[in-house]
């Protein structure tokens, strides 16, 4: 003789249900205190940059993005970090795209990190890209070797 489900199956579904009808109900709303933070639709992730990889620089790159009605980043400022990483972020940050509220401008504190782990190669770039959009992205890629004869312009004589 085999047991009957029905009634577990029913509470189950009724249990989904709830769960999902209190999900989308709550959805347009935040807890007291939450920010709440505009939705990416389109970004670009910048390269690190060949100078910054050869001189091994790592670091944040902070910046304030002012978003636009229509979800476009309109101007970027308060911009922070290593100089030789920040002109490629800011170029990236002015691209990106965000769903907003009907209408409302927003501003959004963006952090691209660059790190460099792994191997030392000249040619033979890895990245590794992650984060938690929309504020935060990580980039990472190998260290370049150190450079070489090849790779040094003799000082010029004035």
């Amino acid at each position: 003789m085999q047991p009957n489900l029905r009634p577990l199956s029913a509470l189950f579904l009724l249990t989904l249900g709830l769960v999902i009808g209190y999900a989308i109900e709550s959805s347009g709303r935040s807890l007291p205190g939450a920010e709440i933070l505009p939705c990416v639709k389109s970004f670009v992730i910048p390269s690190y940059p060949p100078l910054a990889r050869q001189a091994r620089i790592v670091g944040d790159v902070r910046a304030t993005l002012h978003i636009g009605p229509d979800g476009a980043v309109e101007s970027v400022s308060e911009v922070e970090g290593p100089s030789l990483l920040r002109d490629g972020s800011v170029e990236a940050m002015k691209s990106w795209k965000f769903g907003i509220a009907a209408g409302s401008r927003t501003q959004l504190r963006m952090t691209f990190r660059y790190l460099l782990k792994g191997k030392e190669a000249r040619e033979c770039f890895v990245y590794e890209v992650s984060g938690h959009l929309p504020n935060f992205v990580e980039i990472a890629t190998n260290p370049s070797e150190a450079p070489g004869p090849d790779q040094i312009e003799p000082a010029k004589k004035p």
